[in-house]
């Protein structure tokens, strides 16, 4: 038997990769109504805004900035498994479709997840490290969280 040399077995692999790479079906693009989307609806302050874009809106919108290393071959896949999970949870891209039941439960969960730590994720945090969130961050998102839901309850009272 002959050995195979190492060459083509280098550019067998690289070739294989690309493949991969082109023929994979990109999950994380979704269409949306811009207009249904969290920050249009609410029109938060920019604090808010960029704090909520930063360390939110990669995972649970349909506006993902992909890293550099989303087309190494394996990664893509795991990464639009776990952005279609977090949009699965929350879509603030398709906050306008939400009842006023939902959006209060999905806001009290926002402030409950940032407050004990859960949000954003440490696996998330630990790549992108501009998305983690200070005491003081963090202290304020959850504050709007919570005024936004009584801000929907009150809503939802008067109707």
């Amino acid at each position: 038997m002959k050995k195979i040399n190492w060459k083509i077995s280098a550019a067998i692999v690289a070739v294989s990769a690309i493949f991969i790479q082109i023929i994979a079906q990109e999950k994380t693009v979704q269409p949306a109504d811009a207009n249904k989307d969290l920050l249009v609806m609410t029109n938060p302050p920019a604090e808010i805004r960029n704090m909520l874009r930063k360390s939110c809106y990669d995972c649970h919108s349909v506006q993902t900035k992909m890293p550099w290393y989303a087309g190494l071959p394996g990664v893509k896949s795991m990464i639009n498994d776990h952005i279609e999970s977090g949009r699965k949870h929350l879509n603030f891209s398709n906050w306008g479709s939400y009842t006023d039941k939902r959006m209060v439960s999905k806001l009290n969960q926002c402030a409950n997840e940032i407050d004990k730590g859960g949000m954003p994720l440490k696996s998330y945090t630990a790549i992108h490290w501009g998305a983690k969130l200070n005491s003081t961050e963090k202290a304020t998102l959850v504050a709007w969280f919570k005024a936004e839901a009584d801000s929907v309850k009150a809503k939802m009272a008067v109707q």
